[in-house]
């Protein structure tokens, strides 16, 4: 494959995982217990428990503004699209991380696949960036 090709596939990687970030962190900001209780529990998706929604809100605002860069910068060709993605493919990580430290309380339902979704999608951003043209600590 030309190099225009991978360019194309990361960009076209690029603006699908952005999209998908916006799509989960508007979720999040709008809904925190749908997303609190898939990975939390049930009792943490509960309405109830104000500092849940907070924290589901405050880590959805992240993933909203951190999706809408990457997309934004993605689309316009600007070369800060890796950097973009990058701060989101860390973030992932350390949710990932975050999930295996607390794994003994969470449900055991859901823990494997947040766990698995986070690093996986670190290491999906980590090769789209790699695609990407732009500015990057590597070069």
């Amino acid at each position: 494959m030309s190099t225009n090709g991978i360019t194309w596939l990361a960009r076209g990687s690029a603006v699908a995982m952005a999209a998908a970030r916006v799509a989960i962190g508007f979720l999040a900001v709008t809904r925190p217990d749908r997303l609190a209780g898939s990975w939390l529990g049930a009792e943490s998706g509960s309405r109830k428990h104000t500092s849940v929604r907070v924290l589901g809100r405050a880590s959805g605002g992240r993933d909203l503004m951190l999706g809408l860069g990457a997309l934004g910068a993605t689309v316009a060709g600007n070369r800060s699209a890796g950097w973009w993605l990058a701060a989101g493919g860390v973030v992932d990580a350390v949710d990932g991380v975050a999930t295996l430290a607390a794994w003994r309380d969470l449900p055991a339902e859901s823990r494997a696949k947040f766990v698995i979704a986070a690093f996986g999608t670190a290491v999906a951003t980590a090769a789209i960036c790699a695609g990407l043209p732009g500015d990057r600590p590597d070069r």
